[in-house]
């Protein structure tokens, strides 16, 4: 009797075994990783399993938004970017009529047809690539708390493995205070980089290393309206002045996100191993 009840535990343990391993098996990321542009540096985070491009939007209009927020499959010839370029585009749209908004002051939101975006006057337009030098100004998680919930884009996740992390590029080197933070920022555009299969290369500790150094972006172009505590400043023209900011790299160049600007990246970062 014994003989056979070791032998049904045995085959409950193989059983519940098998039953694991095909669970783990159908267990398929909701983030698709076509067109991921990081290579062998691609990381895979919990986010990559439990939220897609469409994240979890409050209404359609933030569903187009998200998937243009997280596309990373965006091609063509990058088009040469410069700040004045983005005042100009900023422009463009407020003379087109295009409705949106901050929705948490009672505004429109995003736009509800992002059509218009992509067939602006010029040679920017949403969803582009555009290829930038620029010096990162002020790289951080968004939100800064881990403990804060994130944006519906991310699935209101918390933590930093699955928060965006905003920056700005400028033409030169900034460095920011209290007092001069609007000011300076309004020379500047913004950019933001996705958590999904993010790099270590590129989290926040990494890219602090670098902003004294020029360095070479490739992204796609985001019309983006300011969610609640990120306000339109009152700018003249670039930066927080615009709700235009570069998203997620479509694709990398010369081994690294930032082009010419990676070598610089990497060995900034080993310097920093090798004092650690």
């Amino acid at each position: 009797m014994n003989r056979v009840l070791d032998r049904l535990a045995g085959l409950a343990s193989v059983v519940g075994l098998f039953m694991l391993s095909v669970g783990y098996a159908h267990a398929v990321d909701k983030f698709p990783k076509k067109c991921v542009p990081f290579g062998a540096a691609a990381l895979h985070h919990a986010i990559d399993t439990s939220c897609g491009v469409e994240g979890q939007p409050e209404n359609p209009a933030g569903r187009l938004q998200n998937h243009v927020k997280t596309n990373y499959c965006a091609s063509g010839t990058p088009q040469i970017g410069q700040i004045a370029d983005f005042v100009v585009l900023q422009k463009a749209v407020d003379g087109a009529g295009i409705d949106y908004g901050n929705s948490y002051r009672h505004e429109h939101g995003p736009p509800d047809d992002r059509g218009p975006l992509t067939s602006l006057p010029g040679t920017l337009k949403e969803g582009g690539v555009v290829s930038m030098v620029g010096f990162m100004v002020d790289p951080h998680y968004s939100p800064k708390g881990a403990s804060q919930a994130g944006e519906s884009v991310n699935c209101h996740r918390k933590g930093h493995a699955t928060a965006d992390i905003h920056l700005n590029l400028s033409e030169e080197p900034l460095e920011l205070t209290k007092a001069n933070k609007v000011a300076e920022l309004c020379k500047t555009v913004s950019a933001e980089i996705i958590p999904h299969y993010r790099p270590a290369f590129l989290e926040v500790d990494q890219l602090t290393l670098v902003q004294d150094f020029p360095v070479k972006n490739y992204r796609s172009i985001v019309f983006r309206w300011k969610p609640q505590g990120l306000q339109r400043q009152p700018c003249k023209g670039g930066g927080p002045g615009t709700d235009f900011s570069l998203g997620d790299p479509p694709r990398l160049q010369d081994r690294g996100m930032f082009g010419a600007g990676s070598q610089c990246l990497r060995s900034q970062r080993q310097i920093k191993m090798d004092d650690s």
